[in-house]
């Protein structure tokens, strides 16, 4: 049960990264209002669970168990977050058909082997009735 002891980081590391890769093939399966006022509770919960231990009230309780959810959760509302998608002004959201696109060039152009890679930022959006709808 101790042989992780001298690996802290490495413990860490793991558990926010399986709530990470729990957040990229499980998206949408928790609502993210509720997972952000449980981590904001396992937070408070284990602040105040390791003051109690650290001032010998709580002996015999691991308070690990909380921080390791907290830390699972953190990464799983980190992806939420990084992802584009989940907010309302993507274009993905968009019901009607899309024609044209209006964008900002972010990086400067690759040439590849038989391509061109050019990365850019979406501004605009153009429905079939010719009506500019901005998005990101």
């Amino acid at each position: 049960m101790f042989s992780w002891t001298p690996y802290a980081l490495v413990r860490v590391a793991l558990v926010f990264a399986a709530g990470i890769v729990f957040g990229l093939y499980f998206p949408e399966l928790f609502p993210i209002q509720p997972v952000n006022l449980l981590f904001a509770c396992l937070v408070v919960g284990f602040t105040i669970l390791a003051y109690l231990k650290w001032k010998g009230r709580l002996r015999h309780i691991n308070v690990g168990f909380v921080g390791v959810i907290a830390l699972f959760l953190a990464g799983y509302i980190n992806v939420y977050y990084s992802t584009d998608y989940h907010r309302a002004d993507h274009f993905i959201h968009d019901r009607d058909t899309i024609t044209h696109y209006k964008v900002l060039i972010a990086k400067q152009s690759q040439e590849k082997e038989n391509s061109w890679k050019v990365e850019a930022e979406i501004q605009a959006v153009q429905h079939e009735d010719n009506s500019w709808v901005p998005r990101s």
